[in-house]
């Protein structure tokens, strides 16, 4: 796994990022800021803001389909 703040330092996009789905429907989502020392929580919002304006390609995906 990756923070998905780590994915500003992939200018060229060669990253794939995989997003469990069931993360859609939380209202915030608690991440490391690129050290796991501490986390920070963003929201719904503003974290699809964030995968917007890093332009590269993301898809959701169900990682507990029975849930």
């Amino acid at each position: 796994s990756i923070t998905p703040f780590g994915m500003m330092n992939d200018e060229d996009h060669a990253v794939e990022f995989f997003i469990d789905r069931s993360l859609a429907k939380c209202k915030s989502l608690g991440v490391h800021p690129c050290d796991n020392t501490a986390s920070t929580v963003v929201n719904n919002a503003g974290f699809m803001k964030y995968l917007s304006l890093w332009g590269g390609e993301y898809e959701w995906i169900d990682i507990n389909p029975e849930e």
